[in-house]
């Protein structure tokens, strides 16, 4: 069948002004590994009710669930929750990029 579906994914692109920028990439419909993927803005929010509930154990808290979804045979499931660490790890940064003016 072929051709490009109506879904596209997310691609991190070149930050502008401090914002990250994102750019769309149109997927084939024999590109099913990204099916079903939870968005992005999921991830985030997520990571920001982790922060909300845990502290600074939302870390640990998120790569326990992480680790028991693997353990369970879960990889998918696991997957999902190292996107969402990666996203508390980005939240709780305070040291802001580059130089101090």
């Amino acid at each position: 069948m072929g051709g490009v579906s109506r879904f596209a994914a997310r691609v991190p692109g070149a930050q502008l002004e401090g914002q990250p920028r994102l750019v769309f990439k149109a997927l084939s419909i024999t590109d099913c590994s990204l099916c079903g993927v939870i968005p992005e803005i999921d991830i985030w929010r997520a990571a920001q009710l982790m922060l909300k509930r845990y502290g600074d154990q939302a870390l640990k808290e998120s790569a326990a669930r992480a680790t028991e979804l693997i353990l369970a045979g879960d990889d998918d499931g696991g997957a999902t929750w190292h996107r969402i660490m990666e996203a508390v790890t980005q939240l709780a940064n305070t040291t802001p990029p580059g130089p101090v003016h």
